[in-house]
């Protein structure tokens, strides 16, 4: 998992929420940081504040998309606005969600997202590993 978010208490404390339930979590305040560690070692979900210093998160989002499809990503914004919301759509990105959030509000739209894949993979009549190699049942 990766979590861009320029606030640093909130990066912090998403990571150490996230570590704390035995997750494997990077940190970054940056999409520039993000990208190189993103592509090197590509994580299952990616998290990202649109507002970044640099690029910003919807265009991260959007890469991460491009390159691995599978890749659950949620776009977070303390300032939403309708042309947002149809870009999100419009990239394909999981979910939104606006500040101020609660860790709990994450861990149910992840949980959502989670059974969500879940069930595709069901259907598709196969099941997948967190490192997204497939298994027949």
């Amino acid at each position: 998992m990766a979590v861009i978010e320029d606030d640093k208490l909130l990066r912090e404390s998403m990571v150490l929420f996230f570590r704390s339930r035995g997750c494997v979590i990077a940190g970054f305040a940056d999409a520039d940081s993000a990208m190189p560690a993103i592509e090197k070692d590509p994580p299952d979900i990616v998290i990202s504040d649109y507002i970044l210093p640099g690029a910003d998160g919807l265009s991260l989002l959007r890469q991460v998309g491009a390159r691995r499809p599978e890749t659950l990503r949620i776009l977070v914004t303390g300032h939403p606005s309708p042309d947002i919301t149809r870009e999100v759509e419009k990239a394909g990105i999981d979910a939104f969600i606006l500040k101020p959030f609660s860790i709990e509000e994450m861990e149910d739209a992840l949980r959502r997202l989670l059974q969500g894949q879940m069930t595709r993979q069901s259907i598709d009549g196969k099941t997948t590993t967190a490192k997204g190699e497939r298994r027949h049942p």
